[in-house]
């Protein structure tokens, strides 16, 4: 793992237990179908969803070379099919299986998409699709929530035994296999899903990173799109290191203050009382740093655990006053439901297991030339953040920015480019107070895949809004049933 106090880059957009899927036998290549069977799992799935693998190659420049499974699940259509409908969650580590067992009905009921194939994929190095795994749930546990500022011998002999041995373990495991879970690869495979339903077209619905993924697969096949959703642009194309670090954690620092000053006026509604919530949250972090509280199973929760408890809950403006509970509680010394928000976050599975979403998030993220790097200053750059997101850099110091860097092995650090030069509609949807991918992201995005694109503003908190916006909903409904853009100004 590597060395820093800082979240890695936090883009995940459904958070939801997985489990390690079973799936009927089936092999799809350019020209061939996918044999679509009964989904068998280890959690509950709908009988109306249908499971199937296909076999793509490892390395698209060696099709004759070695392969990797992909698992898919689909809702078929109701009635005369429309076409085909790709989705993806985001993460990167995301699962697009998980995506839709949770919200395919709705997709397909408040969105009108039942005339559609909704088809979820984990990615490749995801969840049940040749995943990624550098680390045991014992190491996880055990690394996940460490105090970077031990106060007593126990935490001090953790953190020492962490700060002799933070390698990234991954390059040792898989060597120069990373840099084939790249998002260049996982859009090419895209593009073999569609050969494989025997369809020309597929319409794509992308969240978060998937709006990268979606952005890459136009650039790739700008002739294979039927119409194109990315909900929550997510655009490090042209940041600086700087830019890197800083959009975000303005964007979790302006909706930390905006949850603070709601619990503050909502007292009914927020747990969490006080005169200066944002104040009692950082006595309650600093008695946490101190003092850990212990929880179920021996488990403790520290300062890092409400830290992360606090990032899952600003991802949308529902969970707003389960946070306030969470705290409240916290403050009254029950850890129970901020470990539950983090464990969220984390990807842990309430038997202590782990998906394997913030694996597979960084070994994506490395692999396609968007991992971060040291900064040329890291000095300037930690007196930035405290004077710009003072919250969310709590703890923050200088040598948190040593050796971050992704290995050679991930590939040569060169993100994408995204250019589309299609005709087929694409709608951008940018949150105007998004904290994870922030509006200046999808003002980007949608400018890069020109004037076939059209951005839609929503004037809302959280971070991607389809599904929870009727407004947004319409527009989905429009584009992909009829294809048709939102007016010019049009906003949600």
């Amino acid at each position: 793992m590597t060395k820093s106090k800082l979240p890695l880059l936090i883009v995940l957009v459904a958070v939801a237990a997985f489990a390690v899927a079973r799936f009927s036998d089936g092999r799809g290549a350019e020209g061939e179908s996918l044999e679509w069977g009964t989904c068998s799992v280890l959690f509950e799935m709908s009988e109306k969803f249908q499971c199937a693998t296909l076999r793509v190659p490892l390395d698209h420049s060696d099709p004759d070379g070695p392969t990797i499974s992909l698992s898919l699940v689909r809702l078929p259509a109701s009635g005369e099919r429309k076409g085909v409908l790709l989705t993806n969650p985001g993460g990167p580590g995301a699962s697009g299986i998980s995506f839709l067992r949770d919200f395919g009905a709705d997709l397909a009921d408040e969105v009108d998409l039942s005339a559609f194939d909704i088809v979820g994929f984990d990615p490749r190095g995801v969840g049940a699709s040749a995943p990624v795994t550098c680390y045991s749930d014992d190491e996880l546990d055990e690394w996940m929530y460490l105090d970077d500022t031990p106060d007593n011998s126990a935490e001090q002999a953790l953190f020492d035994k962490w700060d002799t041995d933070d390698r990234d373990v991954c390059p040792e495991k898989y060597g120069d296999d990373l840099r084939y879970f790249s998002t260049e690869s996982a859009a090419r495979d895209m593009d073999l899903v569609r050969a494989a339903m025997g369809v020309e077209t597929v319409s794509y619905l992308g969240i978060s990173y998937g709006t990268h993924l979606g952005g890459v697969y136009a650039s790739l096949f700008p002739n294979r799109i039927q119409a194109m959703m990315l909900d929550g642009g997510y655009d490090r194309e042209s940041d600086s290191i700087e830019e890197d670090y800083l959009t975000q954690a303005r964007g979790f620092e302006e909706s930390f203050d905006r949850w603070a000053l709601w619990c503050q006026e909502q007292a009914a509604s927020c747990a969490f009382r006080s005169a200066d919530v944002r104040g009692a949250w950082v006595d309650l972090y600093d008695r946490l740093d101190r003092d850990s509280l212990s929880g179920e199973n021996g488990r403790t929760a520290n300062h890092v655990v409400l830290r992360a408890a606090t990032i899952a809950a600003l991802y949308s403006k529902q969970t707003w006053p389960f946070l306030g509970d969470a705290v409240a509680d916290a403050d009254a010394g029950d850890a129970t439901k901020i470990l539950l928000l983090a464990d969220a976050l984390n990807g842990r599975n309430p038997d202590g297991t782990y998906r394997n979403d913030r694996t597979a998030q960084r070994v994506i993220l490395c692999s396609s030339g968007l991992g971060r790097t040291n900064p040329p200053d890291p000095a300037a750059l930690v007196a930035t953040l405290r004077r710009v997101a003072p919250w969310f850099s709590m703890g923050v110091e200088v040598d948190d920015f040593e050796d971050i860097e992704c290995e050679p092995r991930y590939g040569d650090g060169k993100v994408f480019p995204v250019r589309y030069s299609g005709a087929a509609p694409v709608v951008v949807v940018g949150g105007l107070r998004d904290p994870a991918t922030p509006f200046r992201w999808s003002e980007e995005l949608a400018a890069r895949l020109g004037d076939a694109a059209r951005l839609v503003p929503v004037d809302a908190d959280g971070h991607s809004h389809i599904i929870t916006s009727s407004c947004v909903n319409q527009v989905a409904s429009a584009l992909f049933n009829s294809g048709e853009l939102p007016a010019a100004d049009k906003k949600c």
